[in-house]
């Protein structure tokens, strides 16, 4: 009887409280098991994350940084249908991102589905201080003085699908 109830004795031991435990696995040199299990319920859509770092070296590469910027900001927003008074939203757009390589599909990197861009984060002092081009005696200006000198551009995105095993097979 004593070497069944053993277990369930250790298992109280194990359990009791954070000393107990620790006195339980210096004594023993074991730990309980948890017995941890997950129940498969459904897949999930996958996520990705790109960063950038962008750093313009002209006023014209500034204003192209930030027609990027607002560009993606603008496709990532929802769309408020007037006719439905506000209540009803129109999703925000789709993209299909394809990995190149020399003009070509890169073949060393997994497809992604169609996605929607979740999130976008823009830290406009990527190392710790804002630093930021200027002109001396001049205003901010788009482009000109005023604008940072670095960006760093986070983009979280999600695929509209689920990816099976025929997809995988596909090269997603």
């Amino acid at each position: 009887m004593g070497k069944n109830l053993s277990p369930f004795i250790a298992s109280m031991l194990a359990n009791s409280t954070d000393v107990g435990r620790t006195i339980f696995a210096a004594s023993t040199g074991v730990v309980q098991n948890p017995m941890l299990e997950i129940l498969y319920s459904s897949p999930a859509f996958r996520s990705f994350r790109f960063d950038f770092m962008l750093y313009p070296r002209s006023e014209k590469e500034a204003l192209e940084v930030q027609n990027i910027i607002d560009r993606l900001r603008f496709h990532q927003a929802p769309e408020v249908l007037k006719q439905g008074n506000g209540f009803f939203l129109v999703p925000p757009s789709e993209f299909d991102i394809t990995f190149m390589y020399n003009g070509k599909e890169n073949p060393n990197i997994p497809k992604i589905s169609t996605c929607v861009l979740e999130s976008i984060d823009t830290d406009y002092s990527p190392g710790g201080s804002f630093s930021a081009y200027e002109v001396p005696g001049q205003a901010a200006t788009k482009g000109g003085t005023g604008m940072p000198v670095a960006i760093r551009l986070s983009l979280q995105f999600k695929e509209t699908e689920i990816v099976d095993k025929s997809k995988v097979l596909q090269g997603y």
